[in-house]
């Protein structure tokens, strides 16, 4: 058994057919209807190299299928990278069995009685199991989660968070050699910004990696950056960057969960760091590292191409700076 399949590349005048058509089912509010993937207006001329051949193409080695190149043992926590137009396991398959049991047995995600997936998780189905550890209690929670946090605040226009994406808090720049795109997020830019509009902002930049730059069955996960500089202890521990952090959390582990292959924090406060790593749940700090700053480069040369990477991280690229970051900047294979 596989994956479900999904589309990879399409023409610009068919995605733009698909675009409106998901926006009706979002706007209508037909729930059975709407599509995991979706949901985004976009009226701005993107990158030539959003999604380019080495990336539609590419292959992915056993070791970025499962971490660790194989799977885990039945009850052990998944370390699945790849879930989409690849073979599944037979305990793979028998949780996914276990959870269209549960709802059949619960009313909230879907009427008693139906066992099928709602439309807005079916791709997500395994990523959901695999984060909630194969409880399909807490994978129905991350289900409602879904519809709280994506369904219930699409469709988002470009022009409603424009201004925002300008604004360098948050945005996505070149790939790594294994195609997976980067994530920047600069922590000092959260002060400017309330609870609701950083969190639109950021549903709107992480849809458009899952919608535009993933293929599903060889590129289906980024890298994420956090840069800490010039954040001061006033900003880390402010309320609203809690609240901030807290819905981040929420829409990376449940969202989108599955998606993050490895995090990198820059330029951390030694006061903080202590506190941050406490936080970490165990099984996610093999994921997480804390970079030094001479190190910066070093350690992002090992993932990505020079040209790929913006000059403060150890690359060629210029720096991205505020009022210049939309549209997002991707590069051919070769400089």
């Amino acid at each position: 058994m596989s994956g479900t399949p999904s589309s990879t590349a399409t023409s610009p005048k068919v995605a733009r057919a698909q675009s409106v058509a998901s926006i009706a089912l979002f706007e209508a509010g037909q729930l059975d209807a709407i599509p995991a993937i979706g949901g985004l207006v976009l009226t701005s001329k993107q990158s030539e190299f959003l999604l380019p051949p080495e990336v539609v193409l590419y292959e992915p080695g056993e070791g970025e299928i499962q971490r660790g190149g194989k799977p885990a043992a039945p009850g052990k926590p998944g370390v699945r990278l790849i879930f989409l137009n690849v073979p599944l396991t037979q305990n793979e398959q028998n949780e996914l069995a276990k959870l269209h049991d549960a709802l059949k047995q619960e009313e909230v995600i879907t009427a008693k009685g139906r066992a099928e997936l709602p439309e807005y998780v079916r791709l997500h189905a395994l990523r959901i199991l695999q984060q909630s550890k194969w409880r399909t209690d807490k994978a129905l929670t991350v289900m409602a989660t879904h519809l709280e946090m994506r369904v219930q605040q699409m469709p988002i226009r470009e022009e409603q968070v424009l201004t925002d994406l300008q604004s360098c808090m948050m945005y996505w720049h070149g790939r790594d050699r294994s195609c997976r795109p980067i994530l920047v997020w600069r922590m000092q830019e959260v002060a400017a910004f309330d609870v609701d509009r950083a969190t639109k902002l950021i549903l709107f930049i992480l849809e458009f990696a899952v919608r535009y730059l993933m293929v599903p069955g060889r590129v289906e996960s980024w890298i994420l950056l956090v840069d800490l500089a010039n954040c001061g202890w006033s900003v880390a521990t402010s309320s609203a960057t809690r609240n901030i952090a807290r819905n981040v959390t929420r829409l990376l582990e449940e969202v989108y969960c599955g998606r993050n292959f490895c995090t990198k924090i820059f330029h951390m406060p030694a006061m903080i760091r202590a506190i941050v790593n406490s936080v970490i749940p165990e099984d996610k700090k093999s994921k997480v590292e804390f970079v030094a700053d001479g190190d910066i480069a070093t350690s992002m040369r090992k993932l990505a191409e020079p040209h790929q990477l913006e000059k403060q991280y150890g690359g060629m690229a210029p720096d991205v700076v505020k009022g210049q970051v939309w549209p997002f900047r991707f590069f051919s294979e070769l400089p």
